[in-house]
């Protein structure tokens, strides 16, 4: 009885030691004293013994996560002190299945892990240190599954399965810390949710990019599915798209999406501006004429039309000038080609010759109009003085041509 007796004791005064402990922690931690609750409870999980302590591993827990909350600390010591906070957590649930400490706290430590974990984040990237960034956002995304699969609700906040303005952050910074292929992935993740919005456009842009330059074709075109649905009105998407169709040298597929375009939106510089190069160029500067020569002048003038009101500087009134000069030149060659002399020769060979006055009368202005602008000008580039002296050359041939 006396060595049952003796064992017993033993144990009370070493359970009441380890309280007397916990209480000094805790009693620091309620003074504020967050340095020496961390010295206390580190020191009290030195003894072996107590690493199945379920309440030593709850405290130290407690004291790590508040510690890291002390922004006289570096960003590291802080990042550190909430991994170790969140492992003990887990190891207080480990050794006390019943977990009393965080039912009675309502679980309210693995909210608070989370916004911290998310503020580290956010300071980490504000730095442009991506790579902590990176990590500080992941763990924010880990402890946030972790309390949804436990199945813990708060009052102050609902958490969600996809968190979209975290699985951006964590594929921004994997991206700003060139990994690619790390970051890729959760922005495809957002976008395979079909998530939109302005703060979610560029995601859609980047990943257009991303697709493209591994050659990656089915997802890429699974993307630009997405993304013109999402964002009908996206300049990039547009611009991408184009450049793309412009690749395949199918002219008449690229000008139906001009056309497509511009009836969408008749008043984008841009897409009208572009459609004249592209027209511009098929017409002028391929190997080939087109076999709707005379209808793509046409249209190329009415597109410039639409465009050079729209125009803040001078560029679509030069590619009409160019246009006008190059199309009364065209008429004035084919007029020069005709050597007959049969009544149907002269008929043909006089209307080339009334079409390029035409096309002269309506140059004239157009140039004179970009001289005025270039010569506004306090100084001059090398591409606008080239411009100028084209466009002067242009009309002092008109002109003589005129008489």
């Amino acid at each position: 009885m006396k060595k049952a007796y003796a064992l017993i004791m033993s144990v009370a005064i070493t359970c009441a030691a380890w309280a007397q402990s916990l209480e000094d922690v805790n009693a620091r931690m309620e003074k504020g004293d967050m340095q020496g609750a961390k010295a206390a409870i580190d020191k009290f999980m030195e003894n072996p013994k107590k690493a199945k302590d379920a309440d030593g591993w709850y405290f130290k827990a407690r004291v790590y996560n508040q510690l890291s909350h002390d922004k006289s600390l570096d960003l590291n010591t802080r990042k550190e002190l909430k991994d170790q906070a969140y492992e003990a957590f887990k190891t207080n649930q480990t050794l006390d299945p019943k977990e009393m400490r965080l039912k009675l706290e309502t679980y309210q430590s693995y909210l608070d892990l989370y916004f911290g974990y998310y503020d580290l984040g956010a300071t980490f990237y504000n730095e442009k240190n991506y790579s902590a960034a990176y990590d500080a956002f992941m763990k924010a995304h880990e402890v946030k599954d972790f309390i949804l699969a436990k199945n813990y609700t708060y009052t102050q906040a609902k958490l969600y399965p996809l968190d979209t303005a975290l699985v951006m952050n964590i594929g921004l910074s994997a991206n700003l810390d060139k990994k690619e292929d790390v970051g890729m992935p959760y922005y495809r993740k957002l976008a395979d949710h079909n998530v939109s919005g302005k703060d979610y456009e560029g995601i859609y842009e980047v990943l257009v990019n991303y697709y493209s330059n591994k050659g990656d074709s089915v997802n890429l075109k699974q993307i630009l599915t997405k993304a013109k649905k999402l964002y009908p009105s996206n300049a990039f998407i547009a611009d991408f798209e184009m450049k793309q169709l412009s690749k395949t040298g199918d002219k008449s597929a690229l000008f139906a999406k001009y056309e497509e375009m511009i009836a969408a939106d008749p008043k984008n510089y841009p897409v009208l501006y572009n459609y004249s190069v592209e027209m511009f160029n098929a017409i002028y500067v391929a190997d080939e004429k087109p076999a709707n020569e005379k209808q793509l002048k046409d249209r190329l003038t009415k597109v410039l039309e639409m465009a050079i009101p729209l125009d803040k500087e001078i560029d679509a009134t030069i590619l009409m000038s160019n246009h006008l000069f190059n199309a009364a030149a065209d008429n004035q060659t084919a007029a020069a080609l005709i050597t007959g002399k049969s009544a149907d020769d002269l008929k043909k060979k006089k209307e080339l010759n009334d079409e390029a006055l035409k096309y002269m009368n309506a140059f004239i202005p157009y140039g004179e109009k970009i001289i005025a602008y270039l010569d506004a000008l306090p100084s001059l580039k090398g591409s606008q003085k080239a411009n100028r002296i084209n466009t002067l050359t242009n009309l002092s041939e008109v002109y003589s041509v005129k008489g």
